[in-house]
């Protein structure tokens, strides 16, 4: 159980700690009075309020039996739009094609009909 934990809680760690650091130094570049320590609180406090909407969207989701399958494609989609949205606002075209290959991946599979199956069995 240990290693298995370690293994699905490996990559949102480390994308987390890829991700935090970047935030507080964009928000401080972005807002030079605010401060560094006052960047990092707000980037703290952001990256909490939204682990607790995620984490309460998915319980509900799944307390009404929404297939589990669903809602990781759901959330997928969802994640790989804001994705889109921020590399089409730093005009990076790489990454809007990749995200928009992610988001459209997601929603075939989602749509789809073995995506429904899936959904089914799970």
């Amino acid at each position: 159980m240990a290693l298995w934990t370690a293994i699905t809680n490996a990559p949102v760690s480390l994308l987390t700690g890829l991700v935090f650091p970047a935030g507080c130094l964009a928000l401080a570049r972005a807002r030079p009075r605010l401060g560094q320590s006052a960047a990092v609180g707000r980037v703290y406090v952001l990256e909490s309020l939204g682990s607790f909407a995620g984490g309460a969207a998915v319980t509900w989701l799944v307390s009404s039996r929404v297939p589990v399958f669903q809602v990781a494609l759901g959330a997928s989609c969802l994640l790989a739009t804001a994705g889109l949205g921020w590399a089409l606002s730093r005009r990076q075209r790489l990454e809007a094609v990749v995200h928009t290959l992610m988001a459209l991946g997601a929603l075939v599979l989602l749509a789809g009909p073995w995506g429904k199956a899936w959904g089914e069995a799970s």
